[in-house]
């Protein structure tokens, strides 16, 4: 499975240059909470998407792949499913609802496809170019 890993986010604001208050006050929290997130390892998914929209990362960006990959599609469902919840990061009492995570990803499916569209765009237009 996947495991959050914050100090990617550490990183992000490292490179940026940005002040770590001034970043947390950019997605609407505190420093308190920005530290939270780096002490306990943990977030919940709406600051997450807020962390990922403002460095325009995908949310995966933020998860390292772990070794587990020979786990049964149902020992998955088992470790990440809990009545119907998913759970993000470490030592983590937010809690997503599967219905969240499936509108998200269907949010993202509609994004590859309008993306898709773009690109399918540049490639008639580079080959009329190339024609004439």
């Amino acid at each position: 499975m996947n495991s959050f890993n914050a100090n990617k986010i550490k990183q992000l604001i490292n490179a940026s240059g940005i002040l770590q208050r001034d970043f947390a006050k950019q997605i609407g929290i505190s420093l308190a909470g920005l530290q939270y997130i780096f002490n306990s390892n943990s977030t919940n998914i709406e600051t997450l998407i807020k962390i990922s929209d403002y460095f325009n990362v995908p949310v995966g960006y933020f998860f390292d792949q772990s070794s587990n990959s020979d786990l049964t599609k149902q020992e998955i469902i088992n470790n990440g499913i809990n009545n119907g919840n998913f759970q993000i990061g470490n030592n983590n009492r937010s809690i997503i609802k599967l219905n969240e995570c499936q509108k998200e990803v269907e949010h993202l499916r509609l994004l590859i496809k309008e993306k898709e569209k773009v690109i399918k765009l540049y490639e008639e237009l580079s080959n009329k170019n190339n024609i004439k």
